[in-house]
């Protein structure tokens, strides 16, 4: 006679908290959770308080966009640099071939459900959304020992815009101080860049500022917004509002400073990024052989503000550095088994042609360039889910779970 099945759903509570507190990664535990009743009494029982630091997911775009999904559940698939396993969690139906463009710690993701438009901030966890803007105005420049933006009307209409990278002063909740910054593409002619900020929660950008040069990347460090351009030089943009007055009422005081010492021969550049490390700003530099379109190595520098100067880190020092446009972060590799190293992500930074003016059919948003590189003296790379096909809506993307 066969053994009679026993229900998961009598797990003792004391097994399940054993369980649960052997499992390393925090989104695991929220999937058991969500289990059943006795597995969620398990689980926050088992969890630590708080749970240990998680380090980032690549958040993986498909090959085309599944009109019918399963069950009527979307999901997304996440890869897991920690353990080189791939998971599936779901998502809102409406999030279906939206563009991702940045994340910010929490689960938040920055996504574009309309490629170009319907912008949103969506907590990947909860189902929480904030919408961001579409559009903005010209903004003027009032002379003084900082440039200050303020919004001004001189158009009939609102400009369309599109957002390429974006990041936040602090978390999106509570929304009350939470100021967003942005390099965004105006749908106009040409597909201007400009600079924008505004406060999380109004539906209104706040300031727009044409900068005159080409931005990369985007991070919040000392209670600024800096800007890295192609040259390597630094716009800074510092909010300034009052707390109880309205979201819309926030200006931008601005800095430019002028950097040398970083110089590249025989490479390619293939983007600038900033990320914050032990205190200080770095900007970590990917490079190709001219002839290819792979990333080859990196290089990363530390400033030097005092001097207006990049002096580069000949070794990695134990960080392990995730770049990605306004969502870079460093870590500790001591603390996550001594994997030091700059993890990527392909990107298409910038391609607004194909963002906003290419069919669905024809886009191609590349989706293999993902790696490791582990710092010199040894430059290797090891290359993670090579083989993904260009999809038709999105490039990959950090999550910060």
């Amino acid at each position: 006679m066969a053994r009679p099945r026993r229900c998961w759903d009598d797990l003792p509570e004391d097994l399940a908290a054993l369980i649960a507190s052997r499992l390393p990664f925090f989104p695991d535990a929220v999937r058991m959770s969500a289990m059943c009743r006795s597995w969620r009494a398990g689980a926050l029982q088992g969890l630590p308080r708080p749970h240990p630091p998680q380090l980032p997911w690549l958040l993986l775009p498909y090959r085309r966009v599944c009109e019918h999904p399963r069950r009527g559940v979307r999901v997304a698939r996440f890869f897991c640099v920690a353990d080189f396993l791939a998971r599936r969690f779901k998502l809102p139906m409406d999030t279906g071939g939206a563009r991702f463009f940045g994340s910010y710690p929490g689960g938040w993701i920055f996504i574009a459900r309309g490629q170009s438009s319907g912008h949103i901030l969506l907590n990947a966890h909860s189902h929480d959304r904030v919408e961001l803007p579409d559009t903005t105005l010209p903004t003027a420049i009032l002379p003084g020992p900082g440039a200050v933006l303020i919004q001004h009307r001189s158009t009939s209409r609102d400009l369309g815009v599109i957002l390429l990278a974006a990041t936040l002063s602090s978390s999106p909740v509570p929304r009350a101080n939470c100021v967003a910054a942005a390099i965004v593409a105006l749908v106009t002619p040409g597909f201007p860049r400009r600079i924008v900020i505004w406060r999380i929660g109004s539906q209104r950008i706040s300031c727009c500022y044409d900068a005159k040069v080409d931005l990369e990347d985007v991070v919040f460090y000392n209670g600024q917004f800096h800007f890295i351009t192609s040259g390597g030089h630094l716009l800074l943009v510092e909010p300034v509002f009052e707390e109880d007055g309205p979201l819309e009422q926030l200006q931008g005081v601005i800095q430019y400073h002028r950097f040398r010492g970083a110089r590249f021969e025989y490479s390619h550049i293939k983007g600038r990024y900033l990320a914050v490390s032990r205190g200080e700003l770095l900007m970590v530099v990917r490079l190709s052989l001219a002839d290819q379109k792979l990333t080859s190595t990196f290089r990363v520098f530390q400033a030097d503000f005092a001097d207006g100067q990049w002096n580069e880190l000949y070794g990695l020092d134990g960080r392990m550095i995730f770049v990605g446009r306004g969502s870079s972060r460093c870590y500790e590799a001591e603390h996550f088994g001594g994997w030091e190293g700059v993890y990527y992500h392909d990107e298409c930074f910038g391609d607004v042609d194909m963002i906003h003016g290419v069919q669905e059919a024809r886009r191609k948003y590349p989706s293999s360039d993902n790696g490791i590189w582990s710092g010199p003296p040894d430059n290797i790379l090891t290359f993670v889910y090579r083989a993904l096909a260009p999809s038709l809506y999105s490039c990959p993307v950090w999550f910060y779970p």
